[in-house]
């Protein structure tokens, strides 16, 4: 499913040259459906040059409901990520899809003897 929120970026937090951490702030009414799994993804989507863009990150942290964090390191020639590293400041809104993927530990049903 392609659900997409608009979210406000609540922090833009630099970690290396070429690395920031963006941090949304989720609305109480939508702290389930962004409630997620470690090995879970989020697409962000813009519009930059009238071409829509889509860019998935992994979430590195969510330290509570009300907030959900990916980093997104700078590649050359990166429209998106170039535009992450310039551009998006806090308070912006960014259209943000529900967390997705199942890329993550899955415990074995017990094995019999």
């Amino acid at each position: 499913m392609t659900t997409f929120h608009s979210l406000t970026v609540a922090n833009v937090e630099p970690e290396t040259r070429d690395a920031v951490t963006i941090t949304f702030a989720i609305p109480e009414a939508l702290r389930n459906d962004y409630a997620f799994r470690p090995g879970q993804h989020l697409t962000l989507k813009a519009r930059l040059g009238g071409e829509e863009l889509r860019r998935c990150y992994s979430i590195c942290r969510s330290r509570s409901p009300s907030e959900i964090s990916v980093a997104v390191k700078a590649i050359d020639g990166g429209r998106f990520s170039s535009y992450a590293q310039r551009d998006i400041q806090q308070g912006m809104a960014l259209e943000v899809m529900v967390p997705q993927g199942h890329f993550g530990y899955q415990p074995q049903a017990e094995r019999q003897a």
